[in-house]
């Protein structure tokens, strides 16, 4: 009496069928995390653009959203006039950039102001910040704390301000 494959291939598919029958699958909870971490991007850009031309633009390298914020790590602030605002680390809330490590305010008028740490309100165009700064416009070096700027009105209010003022005899 000879057995045929069909039969070991039909016992060995009965066989396979009660093994899985037999599995009892438990659901297990997922693994929570502590993190509120979104998600993370890298080459950001957030461009605000208007009727005819191109807002604020804000770049960064990398940008990790978080469920309130935006972390940002070396950020590249560009108004629509033109003021470009660089810093190390920044965080984006509620129109407000607050920018650490050094920050740098570079303008087409050739001025050029540094400092470890600026509050930039992008709505309003003002910078506020606690931290000490310097200023240089030409060959004048300017000192000082608190440091406030309207980028619109070009209105600047500082306290403990040490200047170094150079002027040029005209020609």
């Amino acid at each position: 009496m000879a057995l045929r494959i069909e039969y070991f291939l039909i016992l060995a598919l009965i066989i396979l069928l009660l093994s899985v029958l037999r599995i009892n699958p438990i659901s297990q909870d997922a693994v929570e995390s502590n993190s509120s971490k979104e998600l993370v991007f890298t080459n950001f850009s957030l461009i605000e653009l208007k009727e005819n031309q191109i807002g604020n633009a804000l770049l960064a390298s990398e940008t990790t959203k978080y469920t309130n914020y935006l972390d940002m790590k070396e950020i590249n602030l560009t108004s629509d006039k033109g003021d470009m605002l660089l810093a190390t680390q920044g965080i984006y809330r509620d129109d407000v950039v607050y920018l650490k490590e050094n920050v740098e305010l570079k303008n087409h008028d050739n001025y050029r102001f540094l400092t470890d740490s600026i509050d930039y309100n992008v709505d309003a165009k003002y910078l506020k910040g606690t931290a000490s700064f310097t200023l240089d416009i030409y060959k004048s070096h300017i000192k000082g704390d608190n440091l406030e700027y309207n980028m619109t009105s070009q209105e600047v209010k500082a306290n403990h301000i040490e200047a170094s003022i150079f002027f040029e005899p005209r020609q």
